[in-house]
C-alpha cells in the first residue's frame, strides 16, 4: 500500500505537470476544472466549459444555454450520472499514516498550491477545498501560484478564440498516448495491474 500510494503521487504530479507544460509553452489551448467546483457551481463551471469548447465569448440565447438550464431544472438527483461518495471530503484521511501524508505534500506542494488545494485563510478566506495545510511553511513560489490554474484558463480561452472560425487545425490539437512526445498513462505510472488488490481498505464512489 505504501509503495502503490508513492506511485499516485509520483503519477499526479507527471500527469498534471505535464499539462500545465502544455498550457504554458505551446499554442495549445488547456482548460482546467475541477471536479469540487462542478458539484459545488455546476450551472456556473458549465457555462464556462462550453463557451471553452465552442469558442465563444457568450453561449446567451444558443441551444447549449437552454439545454444547461433544462439539466439544472431537473435537479441534482436526476441530472447526476456519477454519483460521488458520501460523508465529505478527506473520507479517507485514516488509511494515511502521517509519513504519507506529509510525503504528499511536500512532493506536490506546488500542485496543491496551484489547483487551490490549500488552506491559506489570508489568500483563500472561503477557499471549498483546503485539504492541505502547510501552515505557513510553504515556499513563496508555491503561494504565487495559489489557484494559477484560472490564469491558465484564462490564457486558453485567449488562444481558443484566436483560431479562425473557431475549429482547431492539426497543429491547435492535444494527441494523447503512449506514442506522444510528453505523453503519459496514469495506469502505467501507477502499475495499478500490479498492485490490484492493495486499495480495498479504500471507500470509493458507490
Amino acid at each position: 500500500w505504501k509503495e502503490f500510494q508513492r506511485l499516485c503521487v509520483h503519477g499526479y504530479n507527471k500527469w498534471f505537470t505535464h499539462w500545465i507544460n502544455v498550457a504554458e509553452n505551446t499554442d495549445k489551448p488547456v482548460y482546467f476544472f475541477r471536479f469540487e467546483d462542478i458539484l459545488a457551481n455546476p450551472e456556473e463551471e458549465l457555462r464556462e466549459l462550453m463557451k471553452f469548447i465552442l469558442g465563444v465569448e457568450s453561449i446567451e440565447g444558443k441551444v447549449i444555454d437552454q439545454r444547461i438550464k433544462d439539466v439544472m431544472a431537473m435537479g441534482a438527483k436526476k441530472n447526476q450520472t456519477y454519483k460521488p461518495r458520501q460523508g465529505g471530503t478527506n473520507r479517507n484521511l485514516k488509511n494515511y499514516t502521517t509519513e504519507q501524508i506529509e510525503y504528499t505534500k511536500n512532493y506536490n506542494e506546488e500542485l496543491f498550491h496551484v489547483f487551490g488545494y490549500v488552506k491559506d485563510d489570508e489568500r483563500l478566506p472561503n477557499n471549498v477545498t483546503p485539504f492541505m495545510d502547510f501552515e505557513g511553511q510553504a515556499s513563496p513560489k508555491s503561494v504565487e501560484k495559489i489557484n494559477y490554474y484560472r490564469k491558465l484558463n484564462e490564457i486558453a480561452m485567449e488562444k481558443r478564440m484566436r483560431m479562425r472560425g473557431g475549429i482547431a487545425n492539426q497543429d491547435n490539437k492535444i494527441h494523447v498516448g503512449p506514442g506522444i512526445d510528453g505523453g503519459i498513462r496514469l495506469v502505467t505510472e501507477m502499475q495499478v495491474l500490479k498492485n490490484i488488490g492493495v486499495t480495498d481498505h479504500i471507500e470509493f464512489a458507490h
